[in-house]
């Protein structure tokens, strides 16, 4: 994500973002960033922010994006299992009296180690990772 010149392009209405103000005389993380989204304030676009009066356009410099928030437990571990089990078959060691293998995987960029595990009927089912 990089920082988008309020000069250049804005983002679309409603649509929280990032701002930043390169010109803040009080240099504290509070008085050059904010969290808001562009609206429409009596006809014209201003930054919308949370129990705050909307403020202008040029009250910050600079805007980006804010990234997705990170997936729940239940959803990253989700996520782990059903990229690991399409591509298990690929992985499965010859030797026929191992209980437990390990392989790595990558999901959005970070590198997990995957375990599997022989079931009670012999078939491999993910159990874990890392």
């Amino acid at each position: 994500m990089n920082w988008i010149s309020v000069k250049e392009n804005l983002p679309a209405e409603g649509q929280p973002v990032l701002l930043y103000n390169a010109n803040a005389t009080d240099n504290t993380p509070l008085q050059i960033y904010q969290v808001a989204a562009l609206a429409n304030a009596n006809g014209v676009p201003a930054w919308a922010m949370p129990q705050a009066a909307p403020q202008s356009l040029t009250a910050y410099t600079h805007w980006m994006a804010l990234p997705d928030p990170p997936l729940r437990e239940d959803e990253q571990f989700e996520a782990i299992k059903m990229v690991a089990d399409s591509i298990v078959s690929h992985h499965i060691p010859a030797g026929a009296g191992l209980q437990e293998f390990t392989f790595p995987i990558t999901v959005e960029g970070t590198v997990y180690q995957v375990t599997y595990e022989k079931d009670i009927e012999g078939y491999w089912a993910f159990s874990r990772y890392e």
